[in-house]
């Protein structure tokens, strides 16, 4: 087999010997880094004199399962094989269903003929599709049987429509599966997003019920290419030569089309070979947020006797910071004969390896092995204002010192506006739509182990000190713990004992041969503000008039958040200058006691040995909305906290180093799940299969978390972030795009001039959302809870309830 990119000198001989081969391809790859500026290059199909670097080079052992695998999110790809293929038998193609969160029930997918079939049991089913160009003289096929699961006569008819138009109808089959096609009068499909709906037809006895395995749009001029594949197909695992890989397979004049953000340095990384007897072409090409396609790379792959795996890796940088369609086209493939990708991903050239998914070794509490402590400081109610160098004058220049001893992570942002949410991410190493912990009254499933149980395993300590209600023992948080103190802000109680507990703790096991966690959750800019009264009288504005009290300001802010009249929900300009006065006031008090508290770790010698790890929870909000709304909304004025981190000076963790990876690490979108990953990876605590966190402190991490949609999810409310690219849902109802470079206060949306964009982050979120939540891992919000007699000591945290005692405190203070 010869094995021919276009892009790069075709040989003029064949050669027999592999590894002259390897050694042409390693020295062309050599002399090509040394002259950055001498290119080989192809020419875009659409923007002649474009060109774009390509690389081939063999793939280390280490690099050939990292980055982002298409095979293990292609239902996030579009299929087109003779037009595009709607494949509606896959249960991942979910998507697809008028915009709900949910797979499909088991119920609804069935397996006939070795085919994937999807039950209809409405008379109307609605699915969407992008295009990415326009489409003339429209046609459509598609496979059905008018049949119900169990095997009864069902429907007689079908009818399509497309974007509410009736394109025609047809009979159904019983028992076969039928091909229909449909000539339509429909005579140009515009770029966009439409609706293709069927229609089914209801039997006299019993309710309407077909099955449907795809649905294929292509226009006229597409030849008939024969039955589609289906995503099922694509995927195989198989020998070519020797060896055996993990394969994208893709018949003759198959087009898969995946999207991927292409972070610095990216670039497309597989194997290439054909299974079967014979040669064919391969071409890969990018199509850009408009639909432009740019070419990639064209091979050609000769028929041999001796077939094999060539590495193959494609240069992507030319679109770094773009969402991008790859598109991977098998063109002209030998009759019998398929395309084989093996394990094609998108990965990164300076990408280091990351112990995930993979079970650490065991702690071992010896002399050999030094303890390890890290301390978790949470500050409730902190927002954009309280990141460097606005802090300071906002009652928290520690911050601004902080910025310059620990790394501060301005792209940070929590993946709930749940307080308890963000607790349980942390915890747990979860995202808020797998824990299920979404509202005040939600507590943690037992069936989720949290960090401090891990820790307890391996016979480390763990203690936490709150005074938030939300992070309560009722919630769940106190499982691992061997030291649990919480802290009523109705008790007569300073707002700094958390501080002072744990810094007793700490110094009582300075010396302590194993692993220590301790984390304290602190009121922070939430009230009620623990001020003295003198104090509070002398607060601006002067000669206030209101009744805005520490005390009670919490309660007070939750009343004017409940009045029925809209208009009401308002403050006067004067409250609004004692709130901000007030929160700062119990800022700076906090401010110092932490200031003290680092400093006494010094003096015992725990501050360079220690991770120190001080942040926000959820942000109070932004006027003209109220402070602390229980129902905040998943915008950035509340997702987006402060976050540093003061790495311990003896960990082996990989500390990043160069100031230009520096920058871009601390811009990067990490979440909660990051920050237990590098709370795990720092104990080397084993991780578990469903983690999906990378650790904050890891060299080049930011490669992987930049190139991962940055997701928040909170009661059916959904939002995706990659890049500057914005999609805002809500379940059930069409998605809004915002390019927050050309629109960053959120006023337009741009779904309709960016179909191909909006298509990929919707997919992409759904990908990760869709499966968690149809799996019922979930809990469902409890109901409201009641005053109850119940003793306290009956209430448990698996019961799925809040004890009467914290239900009453969700707005930080005892109603009266």
């Amino acid at each position: 087999m010869r094995f021919k990119p276009r892009n790069l000198p075709a040989p003029s001989l064949k050669v027999a010997n592999t590894k002259i081969i390897a050694f042409l391809l390693a020295l062309l790859f050599a002399v090509s880094c040394k002259n950055p500026s001498q290119k080989n290059t192809s020419k875009s199909a659409n923007a002649a004199g474009q060109n774009l670097p390509l690389a081939t080079q063999p793939l280390s052992t280490t690099e050939e399962r990292r980055g982002d695998e298409i095979l293990r999110r292609l239902s996030s790809c579009q299929i087109w094989h003779g037009g595009l293929v709607l494949d509606l038998g896959d249960p991942a193609s979910g998507y697809r269903d008028n915009f709900q969160l949910k797979t499909g029930d088991d119920e609804e997918f069935i397996q006939r003929q070795g085919v994937q079939l999807r039950q209809l049991s409405k008379m109307r089913t609605s699915f969407h599709f992008w295009l990415p160009q326009d489409l003339p003289k429209t046609r459509l096929s598609a496979m059905m049987r008018g049949i119900d699961d169990q095997g009864r006569p069902g429907s007689s008819r079908v009818a399509f429509y497309l974007d509410g138009k009736r394109l025609g109808a047809s009979k159904l089959a019983k028992k076969e599966l039928q091909l229909l096609r449909l000539k339509t009068n429909q005579e140009t499909l515009r770029r966009g997003r439409h609706e293709l709906m069927v229609s089914i037809s209801r039997p006299e006895h019993g309710p309407p019920a077909a099955q449907i395995a795809w649905a294929r749009i292509g226009s006229a001029e597409d030849a008939r290419v024969g039955m589609p594949p289906a995503f099922s197909e694509l995927k195989q695992d198989l020998a070519i030569g020797k060896e055996h890989e993990e394969a994208l397979i893709l018949r003759s004049n198959t087009v898969l089309r995946c999207p991927t953000f292409v972070s610095q340095g990216s670039r497309l990384s597989t194997k290439i070979g054909i299974w079967g007897q014979g040669g064919g072409r391969f071409v890969a090409n990018v199509l850009d947020a408009q639909g432009q396609r740019h070419a990639l790379n064209e091979t050609e792959i000769d028929e041999d006797e001796k077939p094999k795996w060539y590495p193959l890796q494609l240069d992507l940088t030319p679109f770094v910071g773009q969402l991008v369609q790859i598109e991977l086209h098998a063109e002209s493939i030998a009759e019998g004969a398929r395309l084989a990708l093996a394990n094609p991903r998108f990965n990164d050239v300076h990408q280091l390896p990351q112990p995930r998914n993979e079970t650490a070794a065991v702690v071992k509490n010896d002399k050999d092995t030094p303890a390890r402590r890290a301390i978790v400081i949470l500050l409730s109610g902190l927002g954009r204002e309280h990141f460097p160098p606005a802090a300071a004058v906002n009652g928290l220049p520690l911050f601004n010192e902080l910025s310059q001893d620990a790394l501060s992570f301005r792209g940070y942002q929590t993946d709930t506006t749940a307080v308890s949410g963000v607790i349980a991410s942390l915890l747990t190493g979860l995202p808020a739509w797998q824990h299920g912990v979404e509202g005040p009254q939600d507590t943690l499933s037992t069936t989720f182990p949290t960090i401090a149980e891990d820790l307890e395993a391996q016979s480390g300590r763990a203690a936490f000190f709150t005074s938030v209600p939300l992070s309560f023992r009722s919630v769940g948080f106190s499982r691992g713990f061997e030291v649990f103190n919480e802290y009523s802000p109705a008790a007569d109680i300073s707002a700094l004992q958390p501080i002072i507990d744990a810094q007793h703790w700490l110094s009582q096991h300075q010396n302590d041969p194993r692993h220590q966690l301790a984390l304290l959750h602190l009121r922070g800019g939430h009230p009620p503000f623990d001020i003295p009264k003198k104090e509070e009288e002398n607060l601006p504005p002067a000669e206030y008039g209101g009744n805005l009290t520490a005390r009670r300001a919490a309660i007070q802010l939750s009343e004017i958040r409940n009045r029925q009249n809209r208009r009401r929900r308002k403050m006067p300009e004067e409250d609004w200058i004692r709130e901000e006065a007030l929160r700062k006031a119990a800022l700076i008090t906090q401010d110092k006691a932490l200031r003290e508290f680092l400093d006494q770790l010094k003096t015992l010698g725990l501050y360079r040995q220690s991770m120190i790890i001080i942040m926000g929870d959820v942000g109070a909000g932004e006027k003209p909305h109220l402070p602390f709304s229980t129902r905040a909304p998943l915008s950035a004025e509340y997702l987006k906290v402060p976050l540093f981190i003061k790495p311990a000076e003896s960990s082996s963790t990989p500390q990043p180093h160069r100031a230009s990876t520096l920058h871009t690490l601390q811009e990067a979108p990490f979440q909660p799940i990051d920050l237990a990953t590098t709370l795990r990876q720092y104990f080397d605590l084993p991780a578990r299969d469903s983690h999906q966190g990378y650790g904050l402190l890891a060299q080049d991490s930011w490669r992987s978390v930049i190139a991962r949609p940055a997701l928040a999810y909170r009661n059916q409310n959904w939002q995706a972030q990659i890049g500057t690219y914005l999609l805002t849902g809500q379940n059930g109802k069409s998605p809004k795009f915002y390019d927050l470079t050309l629109d960053p206060t959120l006023l337009y949306d741009r779904s309709d001039e960016s179909p191909l964009t909006t298509r990929a982050l919707w997919a992409m979120a759904w990908q990760q959302l869709a499966p968690a939540l149809a799996k019922g891992r979930r809990r469902k919000t409890t109901e409201k809870i009641q005053r109850s007699k119940t003793p306290l000591e009956d209430f448990q945290p698996s019961d799925g309830r809040l004890d009467p005692t914290t239900a009453a405190q969700i707005v930080w203070g005892i109603p009266q």
